[in-house]
């Protein structure tokens, strides 16, 4: 080939390049190519109002975010009479040193202050009725990520409120997560997949941590699952709690992938054999508990807690009762 032609090439190569460099510039500078542009750019996640909330049988909230308000409070003994009724016990505490104060104070109420005349600015509270929140599970794929990054705002959202005992699980595998949860608030953290991919990772963390660190376990047809119940290893699930055990760990949440969801009841027999055999640990059942009498027989023979899900969305447990149950 000749240099002209060679050069001709590259010239309709260049006119080319410049002619989408345009074509792509003229449609920047057009509104609406700008605004599916930037729709195509930007993931809003639409989360149903009640999500992340826990219900009774009845349908009461038994957890969630309820509306306060932070009223401006005048001291003298008209807005201690108006108030009194609708703040908590520190708020009635407040109320009460403050009568004789010169300048004005701010308290928080449960009730729309408009009604009693008072001008209040809303705010919103986490807050739990019964001590059920136990855990603060799921939320992660078995990759570790979640929806629009509640794995790190969740645990700062709700550790250091209510007065909740947290264990967040689901994704971590790292020595830095474990601290950064801990230094939250988090009361534990529950190590899954990792401890069957990098054993000598978790007992170095069970070491280091003690009581912190807990181990999920899922099991499938008595075999150890990992990645989201979607590889199973060749290790038994009861000789993987053992290696645990003598690990160091203290604390292990066993489900059964067999009942879990399925409101056929839970494997009984299972968690007798781990209270039998692998004692010193504290076992939280589970996958399928789905009535009281399973409650209070996983409790006779030392089951240390039970997880309860589709029972209570479905109704056929009452937590309320339940608590009260296992409590008495």
């Amino acid at each position: 080939m000749s240099g002209k032609r060679v050069l001709a090439v590259y010239a309709a190569l260049l006119l080319g390049f410049a002619v989408v460099l345009c074509r792509l510039y003229l449609l920047a500078l057009h509104p609406a190519y700008a605004a599916r542009a930037a729709a195509q750019s930007t993931v809003t996640l639409q989360l149903p109002a009640r999500r992340g909330n826990f219900y009774d049988a009845q349908g009461r909230l038994l957890t969630g975010l309820e509306e306060r308000w932070q009223v401006v409070c005048f001291p003298g003994q008209g807005n201690y009479d108006r108030l009194y009724a609708c703040t908590d016990a520190a708020g009635q505490a407040l109320l009460y040193r403050s009568r004789s104060r010169a300048a004005p104070f701010l308290l928080e109420v449960s009730c729309d202050p408009a009604r009693l005349g008072l001008t209040g600015y809303p705010t919103a509270r986490r807050y739990a009725a019964v001590p059920l929140c136990q855990h603060l599970l799921g939320y992660l794929d078995s990759t570790g990520h979640g929806a629009a990054g509640l794995e790190k705002a969740l645990p700062a959202a709700l550790a250091k409120q209510g007065g909740l005992y947290i264990e967040v699980g689901g994704g971590i595998r790292t020595e830095e997560r474990i601290e950064k949860y801990l230094s939250l608030g988090v009361g534990r953290c529950i190590l899954g997949s990792v401890a069957v991919t990098d054993f000598a990772f978790t007992a170095r963390m069970l070491q280091k941590y003690g009581d912190k660190i807990a181990v999920g376990v899922d099991a499938k047809d008595g075999y150890v699952a990992i990645h989201g119940w979607k590889e199973v290893s060749a290790e038994p699930g009861v000789a993987f709690c053992k290696r645990l055990a003598e690990a160091g760990c203290t604390a292990i949440i066993y489900t059964d992938i067999a009942c879990d969801g399925a409101m056929q009841g839970t494997n009984l027999s299972l968690y007798r054999q781990l209270a039998a055999e692998v004692p010193g640990v504290a076992f939280t059942a589970s996958g399928g508990i789905s009535s009281e009498a399973e409650l209070l027989e996983l409790q006779q023979m030392g089951t240390a807690a039970a997880i309860l899900g589709k029972s209570l969305y479905t109704g056929a447990l009452d937590l309320a009762r339940c608590v009260q149950l296992v409590q008495d």
